[in-house]
């Protein structure tokens, strides 16, 4: 066994340094607080910083030009006029060609509504002019079918007889 007085001895270490301390903080020193004023109590007003324009100085900038332009008047859309009836009327006689019958009454209804439109400026008037067109036809082929059938009469009376 060994002795406890024979053991080599641990070099001793200093304590550790103790950490400087700080003083100690201070609160921070604010103005004391000022009373409200009263509600019949207000601050003076600050003086005023700039000086008034005397009357016989000019301003010292020009006018300034209007910001923004003039309002415009409402945006009116104006009415379109009605299309005239007979036009239509016209235009559905010239394509229908009922009997041979529409095709006289579209070019009737035609100038009629024509002369309508002139007078009171109603919209239709390409209407019209269509039936006329589709009347005109009608009319043609009509009489030509007219004139074949004279034709064919007379050329079957004379040789048959």
């Amino acid at each position: 066994m060994s002795d406890p007085d024979s053991q080599d001895p641990e070099p001793q270490q200093d304590p550790p340094p103790k950490p400087q301390q700080d003083p100690p903080l201070q609160p921070p020193q604010y103005p004391p607080p000022q009373q409200d004023p009263q509600p019949w109590q207000y601050p003076e007003p600050p003086p005023q910083q700039y000086p008034q324009p005397q009357q016989d100085q000019q301003p010292p900038y020009p006018p300034q030009p209007q910001q923004y332009p003039p309002p415009q008047p409402p945006y009116v859309i104006a009415a379109k006029p009605p299309y005239d009836g007979l036009a239509i009327a016209s235009f559905i006689l010239g394509l229908l060609w009922i009997s041979f019958l529409g095709s006289i009454m579209a070019v009737i209804f035609g100038h009629i509504a024509l002369r309508n439109i002139r007078r009171t400026h109603a919209s239709g008037r390409g209407l019209a002019i269509a039936g006329l067109i589709l009347g005109y036809i009608g009319v043609a082929i009509l009489a030509l079918g007219i004139l074949f059938v004279i034709i064919g009469v007379a050329t079957s009376s004379s040789s048959g007889g």
